[in-house]
């Protein structure tokens, strides 16, 4: 949400609930006019960091489209590294 506009930018979600191994998966979608303003890193930072707080959380997750660079650059910034691919996805983890 943009505090001077007023108005949802984009949108952050669990995909499910941590599974045994303690990994839970996000995602997140920004609206395309608010995109490359750092909306969506700082919230992927602020989720994670508040997930990785949980005592059921070791890992949090996500997932990308391997062309989809501007994801790809929210999750570096945020902290997040690359441990895995399929041949269409990214696979990122914070711990």
């Amino acid at each position: 949400m943009s505090k001077e506009k007023n108005c949802i930018v984009g949108g952050i979600m669990l995909k499910g609930l941590p599974n045994e191994h303690g990994e839970v998966v996000i995602g997140y979608y920004t609206f395309p006019q608010y995109q490359g303003k750092g909306y969506m890193t700082e919230t992927v930072r602020v989720m994670k960091d508040w997930l990785l707080r949980q005592s059921n959380v070791k890992y949090v997750m996500a997932d990308t489209n391997k062309n989809n660079i501007a994801s790809h650059r929210v999750l570096q910034k945020a902290g997040a590294t690359l441990y895995s691919e399929s041949e269409e996805l990214y696979f990122w983890r914070f711990e």
